[in-house]
């Protein structure tokens, strides 16, 4: 037979909701708690602790009152500092860049950092989706005006996007460094969006464009005959890094590729 009896437990709720009438200050979720800060929380019959998931160090400690375990009232108006993380986690979460400039945000924000900042980090999902080369000689080469010269390339394969389309090209003006990207379905369409970049560009500036500069691939064989007529030297190279000012628009995919590696997801471009 069951100790508790419908009376007896009308008479334990009625207490509870009394005890929670009488409070004079909000209730912390336990759960909350712990999954927001990753932390789990230890009762003890005269205190409680609040410990890091991770390092197991405490981070908040607190007396029991009557029953009750409040949380000690703050010395100042800052929030309880977050979970020290490693390097590599900063590395993560900043998009992958680069080991200095990680130290340096980390620096400047005054992050919480576990442990010492490492320059010799190396990253599988950075391993994975960025291409490494030995550093070449920097150009000295310098455009007096826009229109000069113009560099050109084409990103893609990528997934689907809304319109069906699975590539970019790009036309960055060497002078201003100003960039204008075009979304194409297909790599034949840089014949029509040449066109169009031209006709806008001559038309805004008030001149020719006097330099084409392209990695030489196949989408633009047909833009062959065309640079001809309408540039005084066209400058198609084949290596390229010497296009280097162009395929830097691919940074962006390679930053988003390495941020899906290391979260484990497809990587999808």
């Amino acid at each position: 037979m069951s100790l508790f009896t419908p009376l007896v437990i009308m008479i334990f709720i009625s207490e509870i909701f009394s005890m929670f009438q009488k409070l004079k200050k909000n209730l912390i979720s336990v759960h909350r708690l712990a999954t927001d800060n990753n932390a789990f929380l230890e009762f003890h019959p005269n205190y409680f602790l609040v410990k890091d998931q991770d390092t197991k160090k405490v981070i908040l400690e607190g007396q029991c009152r009557h029953g009750l375990y409040p949380f000690p009232a703050p010395s100042n108006k800052k929030a309880y500092i977050t979970t020290k993380v490693p390097f590599s986690r900063w590395h993560s979460r900043l998009g992958h860049p680069s080991s200095a400039i990680v130290k340096q945000v980390i620096s400047r924000n005054k992050l919480p950092l576990l442990g010492e900042a490492s320059c010799s980090l190396v990253c599988d999902a950075c391993q994975q989706a960025k291409s490494h080369q030995l550093p070449y000689t920097r150009s000295d080469s310098k455009s007096s005006s826009p229109l000069e010269l113009i560099f050109s390339d084409v990103w893609g394969p990528a997934i689907e996007s809304v319109g069906r389309y699975r590539y970019y090209v790009s036309f960055i003006d060497d002078f201003s460094k100003f960039t204008w990207i075009y979304l194409i379905k297909h790599k034949s369409d840089v014949f029509h969006k040449f066109q169009d970049f031209q006709a806008m560009v001559e038309r805004q500036f008030n001149k020719k464009i006097l330099t084409v500069q392209s990695d030489w691939g196949g989408e633009y064989e047909r833009l062959n005959s065309f640079f001809t007529k309408i540039a005084s030297c066209i400058t198609c190279l084949a290596l390229i890094h010497i296009n280097k000012m162009a395929s830097q628009n691919v940074n962006i995919a390679i930053s988003l590729k390495s941020a899906f590696l290391s979260s484990h997801m497809p990587p999808c471009l």
